[in-house]
């Protein structure tokens, strides 16, 4: 699957790029709830996880260059954390 998209450089189109940048952004709230939120019940923190892999693997699948779009997260992340903190 991820060859066949490389093959017609979806990475490449305005959309994508956006879907990718909102993932990430997606992922960041939602770890941001797990390690700020203590009260979650066991499915919203099973919910949290179920979006932080769909979005990880919609990543993966279309970005050109996952390992640099999990650095971009991680990044955001500290961002919000040392903000709020």
């Amino acid at each position: 699957m991820t060859d066949l998209l490389r093959h017609t450089e979806y990475f490449e189109l305005a959309t994508t790029s956006r879907l990718i940048a909102r993932a990430r952004a997606e992922i960041v709230a939602a770890r941001i709830e797990l390690a700020c939120f203590y009260a979650l019940t066991e499915a919203q923190r099973r919910a949290l996880w179920q979006r932080i892999e769909s979005r990880e693997w919609f990543m993966k699948m279309l970005a050109e260059d996952y390992p640099t779009e999990l650095e971009m997260v991680d990044r955001a992340l500290e961002a919000e954390l040392t903000r709020a903190g």
